[in-house]
């Protein structure tokens, strides 16, 4: 095992530096040298490598500033892009609504020159009179019938009793007036009776007096 480690070992000397096993030196000696040299070497790679991570780090957070200032100057300019492009939009909307007004507004002059021709406004201007007229008439009904309101409110609560009374005398002129023409034709009909009976007419003046007694 021994020879086998020493053999292990001299190929590894050989493998790093080939002169020491040709110049003859001992193993132990040849071993220190390779592992001094070894651990220089170690050292030197450690040295390098913690060197490369410090720049390594700086350049990073070098290039992160970098990246840091390009995301907010390009944010900038896109808010400044997106300003200029939405005060371009308002504009072009603006002129829009405006070129639209107009269209309207022409549309309404074309319509009303197409409607209201000089005849359609002399009948128009007739109907309106007319209407004006009917409105007058019609507000001065109104007074009017307003006004009777007002005098009927103002008699209060003995209306109804004078409008039955009303009522009720209207009926008795009624009945009046067809009992006077009940006598007038009982006695158109005893006059000619008289004339015609003759010697006969005393009992027929009787009988006529006693028809006119009986409707009274």
């Amino acid at each position: 095992l021994e020879r086998r480690l020493c053999g292990r070992c001299d190929c590894l000397i050989a493998l790093v530096d080939p002169s020491r096993i040709q110049e003859g030196q001992g193993f132990d000696e040849a071993v220190l040298c390779a592992v001094e040299e070894l651990v220089e070497m170690r050292r030197k790679e450690e040295h390098v490598r913690a060197a490369y991570c410090t720049e390594f780090w700086l350049y990073y957070e070098r290039i992160a500033c970098v990246v840091d200032l390009l995301i907010r100057f390009a944010q900038e300019c896109c808010l400044a892009r997106v300003g200029q492009i939405e005060e371009a939009t308002g504009h072009h909307l603006a002129a829009r609504l405006h070129a639209i007004t107009e269209k309207l507004l022409w549309m309404k002059e074309d319509v009303q020159s197409q409607t209201y021709t000089r005849d359609t406004v002399q009948a128009l201007t007739r109907i309106r009179t007319h209407l004006c007229t009917a409105e007058q008439s019609a507000s001065a009904n109104l007074a009017r019938v307003r006004h009777q309101v007002k005098e009927y409110e103002s008699i209060g609560l003995g209306f109804d009793k004078m409008a039955e009374e009303h009522a009720q005398l209207l009926d008795a002129i009624q009945n009046k007036r067809w009992v006077l023409s009940r006598l007038g034709k009982s006695d158109k009909d005893g006059d000619g009776d008289d004339s015609k009976g003759g010697e006969g007419g005393g009992g027929g003046g009787e009988g006529g007096a006693a028809g006119r007694r009986g409707p009274v």
